[in-house]
């Protein structure tokens, strides 16, 4: 009898079991895309082949098997999928993934094709993702009026600043390489090489690459910015300050050529010069806080006031209402950040470190779970790919906010909105597991012309054990 029950019991849970391995599965593939290991996320969705059966979803498999294979560069392989893909599924947007695999692989009359039926069938979303400009693009290079290979050249660039924003230093140091052997004589190649080893803080070679930038474009904001940060770093300060003393010829208001030359005069003991830098800054920007937070220091300034937003203060209202509400919480804590929740009332974030970080949520169901480390790894690999691929024109709001024990970050670290992506980070945005995680969602992220959807997702990790996740946003562990 013993034998007969734990058999029944197995085969009963087994097709749940199936799933959740299926989800997973796609879950890891999903995050290798967002960490743009291509190897690893191929291998993955070809296993997941194996086990699809419905055309829908082989057809998402096949979708994110081409985007793979573009990205790495293997155009052969990433058209086979997507000849797959329009078997599996009929979609237009079949149409403008295609145009970018013929752009990219060199092939610019298929891929003006292409996004001509694309733009003919939706003509609102052709216009959102710049389609006239990549024709544009397309119909220079056939021509010859630029180098063969500008589309990839441009594909690729496009992605430089996102990878900068998340801490993706090392992609962006191999994407640089890869635009200056498309064409050395461009800029953008040499400057994104110059950032990447910037950030590694390799400031010789960062140097020599931003040098070579400058020479192709001398009076790039970015560039000058860089070269007078790098040499700062260097401890060359003389150097420092001839490049941002250009900087301040071509841009006169740019905010932290100031901030940076008040550093390097104070770095001399040359403390009232370098108080005069800060209090420019201030004259253009008031509310500029590097400055601020400079004067204050050099006791020069009033200690920066914080003022909480309407939305904070409210927040700040509701919570003991929310918390007394709950009659059987639970309540997590890591370091200053304090989780209660009551799975019948809501849940109420706090941190006593920072008012401007703070959730109060009450009315619908939403979920609990833990997850480990391999699975918020993987979540952060979904972020990034989410961060990466989404409509922004249809994105009405996402922000970010990490914070590590080591090293905490009291602010939005990544905000995206119609107008792009903006990052307050130091460039360590989601590279590692961080000790706690808030993603505030008001956006179609799935489905770029689709209807939207809002919510939260919390992770908050424990000291010992998995960390605790609340989500709003549906179904985030399986």
């Amino acid at each position: 009898m013993a034998k007969r029950r734990v058999r029944s019991k197995l085969k009963s849970k087994t097709p749940d079991r199936e799933l959740s391995l299926w989800y997973r599965m796609w879950t890891a593939g999903v995050a290798a895309m967002g960490n743009e290991r291509w190897e690893e996320a191929t291998s993955t969705f070809h296993k997941l082949l194996k086990q699809a059966d419905a055309p829908y979803v082989r057809g998402g498999v096949f979708a994110n098997l081409s985007y793979c294979y573009l990205e790495w560069g293997r155009y052969d392989e990433a058209l086979a999928m997507w000849a797959q893909t329009d078997e599996a599924r009929d979609e237009t947007e079949h149409w403008f993934s295609q145009a970018m695999i013929y752009g990219c692989s060199g092939q610019p009359a298929k891929a003006m094709e292409a996004l001509e039926t694309f733009r003919q069938r939706m003509p609102a979303a052709a216009e959102a993702l710049g389609v006239n400009y990549l024709l544009e693009d397309l119909w220079q290079e056939q021509q010859g009026e630029v180098p063969p290979g500008s589309f990839l050249y441009n594909h690729l660039d496009a992605q430089i600043q996102d990878n900068l924003d998340l801490g993706e230093h090392e992609l962006v140091e191999g994407k640089g390489r890869q635009l200056i052997a498309i064409d050395s004589r461009r800029p953008e190649g040499h400057l994104a090489l110059g950032l990447a080893l910037l950030r590694q803080e390799r400031l010789e070679e960062a140097a020599d690459a931003l040098l070579r930038a400058h020479e192709l474009e001398p009076d790039n904001v970015p560039t000058l910015h860089n070269l007078g940060f790098c040499y700062y770093k260097l401890k060359q300060f003389e150097q420092a300050v001839t490049w941002l003393e250009h900087l301040r010829q071509v841009d006169e208001h740019y905010l932290p050529a100031y901030y940076l030359m008040g550093n390097i005069y104070q770095e001399w003991g040359q403390r009232e010069k370098a108080v005069t830098f800060w209090q420019q800054a201030l004259s253009v920007d008031p509310d500029y806080e590097p400055a601020q937070y400079a004067l204050f220091k050099a006791g020069a300034g009033p200690e920066p006031e914080e003022t909480l937003s309407g939305i904070t203060q409210q927040l700040k209202f509701m919570s003991p209402w929310v918390k007394a509400g709950m009659k059987h919480p639970r309540v997590y804590r890591s370091d200053s950040v304090t989780l209660s929740l009551d799975p019948k009332v809501g849940f109420v974030l706090e941190d006593a470190d920072n008012a401007q970080n703070g959730t109060v949520y009450t009315g619908d169901p939403f979920q609990v779970g833990q997850m480990d480390a391999t699975e918020i790894h993987h979540f952060i690999g979904v972020l990034r790919m989410m961060v990466k691929r989404m409509n922004r024109h249809n994105c009405r709001d996402m922000a970010i906010l990490v914070y590590y024990r080591d090293q905490p970050e009291f602010s939005y670290q990544l905000e995206v909105d119609e107008d792009g992506l903006h990052s307050n980070s130091s460039g360590r945005l989601l590279s590692e597991a961080p000790t706690f995680l808030k993603v505030r969602v008001d956006s179609n992220v799935e489905n770029p012309y689709g209807s939207p959807f809002s919510g939260y997702f919390i992770y908050l990790a424990q000291r010992k054990g998995p960390g605790v996740y609340v989500s709003t946003l549906g179904s985030a562990v399986e």
